[in-house]
């Protein structure tokens, strides 16, 4: 697992990283108390939502690219859950 998250932060901006890393976590911790592909949508929503407050509150800087690695971060964790 080190070996992917070291090979990932040479390829990703430190920014991406921790969006990936967080829709992973995110996925994991959710498919604890629902099953792995309604989990995997909560984790999509909230990259979206997360992104969508950004812009309308003006508190963050919205980047698209952080909900798409969210995202992906999610898909990760659920292909994880789902092939053993």
């Amino acid at each position: 697992m080190y070996i992917f998250f070291n090979k990932l932060s040479n390829i990703l901006p430190k920014d991406k990283l921790i969006h990936f890393i967080v829709g992973l976590v995110l996925i994991l911790l959710i498919s604890l108390f629902t099953t792995p592909d309604v989990a995997c949508f909560i984790v999509i929503g909230i990259g979206i939502a997360k992104e969508l407050l950004d812009e309308l509150t003006d508190k963050g800087q919205p980047d698209w690219q952080d909900a798409i690695w969210t995202g992906v971060g999610g898909l990760v964790g659920f292909l994880a859950l789902v092939v053993r």
